[in-house]
């Protein structure tokens, strides 16, 4: 049975999403929300709703962005002030820091810290594109936005 589309409850479900909640515990947990099924439903069919999925992704991946950048700020002063580190916890710290640090760097800002080879050219994006809408066109899901 399809439930029709609630823009309310649509925007519960995408706060939900944003605080860190997975769609399979919304299914499981919360008897207020549609099963999973027809929340699939809603994102191939209902574009506001897809437009605040993806909203609420982006803010829940800045949530954890935040995070990994306090625990790097706390590994930092812990380096640099708590001098009874022995040299081996000291380089696991360091190479901790750095290692989030670049993962910092690739998601506030993954244009410019892309590899070349990981940027598709102008005819490797054509053809991803013309095989994404293949694949759709087969899947008997037209409506979903080519990304």
């Amino acid at each position: 049975m399809s439930i029709l589309y609630d823009a309310e409850l649509g925007k519960q479900i995408c706060i939900q999403l944003a605080m860190g909640y997975s769609l399979e515990k919304l299914d499981g947990e919360n008897n207020d929300f549609p099963p999973l099924p027809q929340i699939m439903a809603w994102l191939m069919e209902e574009t506001d709703f897809f437009t605040l999925y993806e909203k609420a992704r982006r803010i829940h991946s800045d949530l954890i962005t935040d995070r990994v950048a306090s625990i790097v700020r706390k590994a930092q002063q812990l380096l640099e002030h708590d001098t009874s580190l022995t040299p081996s916890q000291r380089l696991s710290y360091s190479r901790m820091v750095i290692g989030s640090s670049k993962w910092l760097v690739n998601r506030l800002n993954p244009k410019k810290s892309m590899p070349r080879s990981q940027n598709p050219s102008k005819t490797q994006q054509k053809r991803m594109d013309k095989m994404q809408t293949m694949v759709q066109n087969h899947s008997g899901f037209v409506d979903l936005p080519i990304s």
